[in-house]
């Protein structure tokens, strides 16, 4: 498992991906169901998975006073 800090220093232009997109703010069976599909997608296709996410939430710059708390 790599782990990337910015935008920056994603592999992009290397090979294919099958990307699980969110704000996964704990790993609960909803956010575990995403990231299996995309790792069985991957498998299917030969491809590597990967999981993009970002922090804060959103929701704490755009909209703070819903934010959710963080886990």
């Amino acid at each position: 498992m790599k782990r990337y800090q910015s935008i920056g220093e994603l592999p992009l232009g290397e090979e294919r991906r099958v990307v699980a997109i969110g704000t996964f703010d704990g790993v609960h069976l909803g956010h575990q169901t995403i990231i299996g599909r995309a790792i069985d997608r991957a498998r299917e296709r030969g491809l590597q998975s990967m999981v993009l996410t970002v922090e804060p939430n959103p929701l704490a710059i755009l909209r703070p006073e819903i934010a959710p708390a963080v886990l």
